[in-house]
């Protein structure tokens, strides 16, 4: 069964090659075209827009947002996913709002893009753990602005009832970590987080890692969660 394919726009001929050899050595999926500019990947797109598509944000001709941009509105289904050097808070939300569904700084081993590209398909949003900690604090500092008090919060009766385990694994996944990452940390296997992570879901009506750590600050339990 053929696996998803993916587009990859890096400038730098060494991190291209790197990143070429990891998804080669993922079995189904392939390499639908590897670039350097934006001028390349604007032609490359026109031809059609991958199921997974890794950009730099950095480029010789423009910005990596731009494609990000014209990638998401032209196919909903295409999941994007940023490494990039850059890890201020102007890129990585500005990556986020242009439809990125991931952000990792640069310095991921071919093993840790393997398994975020996993995750990635499997509906998560993986991130480098210093980008998620700064998406986490924004949140908060969003939270605090627009919303009542954290005690008046935690006693809506809608407050999900989440287990220990789905805390700590909530946790662990707001922080970039991975589900294999996390079943390793937790000692249990990755059937066992999958299971955990879908019942997370269902609690908070949502469909993605992403979603749940934005639920998770509007209803006030980030700081059960950052505390496991």
């Amino acid at each position: 069964m053929l696996g998803p394919r993916v587009g990859l726009l890096e400038d730098d001929p060494r991190v291209r090659a790197r990143f070429e050899q990891a998804i080669a050595c993922m079995p189904g999926w392939r390499l639908a075209f590897s670039v350097g500019s934006i001028a390349e990947a604007a032609q490359v797109l026109r031809n059609g827009i991958p199921d997974v598509l890794l950009v730099d944000l950095g480029l010789p001709d423009g910005s990596g947002l731009d494609v990000i941009r014209y990638a998401s509105s032209t196919s909903a289904a295409c999941q994007i996913l940023v490494i990039s050097v850059f890890g201020d808070d102007d890129k990585i939300f500005q990556s986020i709002a242009a439809g990125a569904a991931g952000y990792l700084l640069k310095g991921v081993t071919e093993d840790e893009l393997v398994a975020h590209l996993h995750d990635l398909h499997a509906g998560g949003s993986p991130m480098s753990p210093k980008i998620a900690r700064r998406v986490l604090s924004e949140f908060r500092g969003s939270m605090a602005r627009d919303n009542p008090p954290l005690a008046a919060v935690r006693r809506d009766p809608l407050d999900p009832d989440l287990t220990g385990k789905e805390q700590e694994i909530l946790g662990a996944l707001a922080l970039g970590h991975s589900y294999g990452e996390v079943a390793q940390m937790l000692g249990i296997s990755l059937n066992t987080v999958r299971h955990h992570v879908k019942s997370i879901y269902g609690k908070l009506f949502v469909h993605s890692r992403y979603e749940a750590v934005r639920v998770a600050s509007q209803r006030g339990l980030i700081d059960r969660v950052g505390s496991g």
